[in-house]
């Protein structure tokens, strides 16, 4: 999985910084700023997979910050669940080709000149 370097939400651009020094100076493993409009990442602080997945919850942070669901965003619980369930389809994704199935498949370049 490739972790970005800049996404863009609802017209918002994030940044995602990598920060060797956020699980020793604030215990987490990944951190959503949303006045910085960024999220910080400590590649260091775990495992690849633990890292690629706490980007992924907090990208699940940033899409309830935008749906305005403070509710759902503050709920470490559920943002946990939907992140850790989101990684996984997303790790095991079989990509459709058009050999495999007979369908043509645009990429977004092709979808935009349309």
């Amino acid at each position: 999985m490739i972790i970005p370097k800049k996404f863009t939400l609802a017209g918002i651009e994030v940044t995602v910084i990598l920060d060797d020094q956020l699980m020793i100076n604030e215990k987490m493993y990944g951190k959503s700023d949303y006045q910085r409009q960024e999220i910080r990442i400590d590649p260091t602080a775990a495992p690849k997979q633990t890292v690629e997945q706490a980007f992924i919850h907090e990208l699940v942070h940033w899409v309830l910050y935008i749906q305005n669901r403070h509710d759902l965003r503050n709920d470490e619980d559920f943002v946990d669940a939907f992140a850790h369930l989101l990684y996984q389809s997303l790790k095991t994704i079989i990509p459709l080709t058009e050999a495999n199935s007979g369908i043509k498949v645009e990429g977004p370049e092709e979808v935009q000149g349309a």
